[in-house]
């Protein structure tokens, strides 16, 4: 109670969800709160029971909220250093971040097809880059692509420019739009290199700053 006292962020979240004092007794707590493998294992386990999109929309913020809640827990109370802590909660972006990238595309596929010879990335800016993200952290993030100019494949086909645009736009309604379970993260794009009212995605060709190596097919880099 001392924990939750002198943390009401942490306290509103347990009213919402009592379930995740669980964590806090379980044995194993300071194993998970302090490796990033056990932390990337439990959401992909989590989201892996999701039997829809929607599903696993919803799934995200519970995982998320949840694990938020357990790596603060393990700063306060000492379990895990400042510098540690931020290397989980920026883990636990990543994680949900790609993992939710993965299944928007797969949804937006189903109606607008695949770009021939695409690639596309996801570069992370501000304290996602550097990993010192915290439990209220937004996410800074652009997607780069390298296409062709030309069509998808799907009924509705679309344009290069235009299909990306669209498949970004559809990623930060997965991460902020709020469900049932709440928001995952707040997206913060004034980081974007054209600033607040430049573009969400970027041909890899025009940022020539960016090697190759941080345009890895639908990873999240750091700049």
């Amino acid at each position: 109670m001392q924990l939750l006292a002198s943390a009401p962020r942490m306290a509103e979240a347990v009213i919402h969800r009592a379930h995740v004092m669980d964590g806090l007794i379980d044995p194993a707590f300071a194993n998970d709160v302090t490796h990033r493998d056990v932390l990337v294992a439990k959401v992909d386990a989590f989201l892996a029971e999701a039997r829809s999109y929607e599903e696993i929309i919803d799934r995200a913020r519970i995982i998320g909220q949840e694990q938020k809640f357990l790596i603060a827990a393990g700063l306060l109370s000492g379990t895990v250093s400042a510098s540690g802590a931020g290397e989980q909660f920026t883990a636990l972006a990543e994680t949900l971040l790609n993992r939710l990238f993965g299944s928007v595309r797969t949804e937006f596929e189903r109606r607008h097809g695949a770009m021939p010879g695409g690639r596309v990335a996801l570069l992370a800016f501000g304290k996602m880059a550097s990993r010192e993200m915290t439990v209220t952290s937004d996410l800074d993030f652009i997607l780069l692509y390298d296409a062709p100019d030309g069509e998808s494949t799907g009924d509705k086909p679309l344009s290069t420019n235009h299909y990306y645009t669209r498949l970004t736009q559809r990623l930060v309604t997965a991460i902020t739009a709020p469900t049932a379970e709440g928001v995952l993260y707040e997206a913060d794009m004034r980081l974007r290199p054209s600033g607040n009212a430049g573009p969400l995605c970027h041909c890899h060709c025009r940022v020539p700053r960016l090697s190759p190596r941080q345009c890895s097919d639908s990873g999240t880099s750091r700049a």
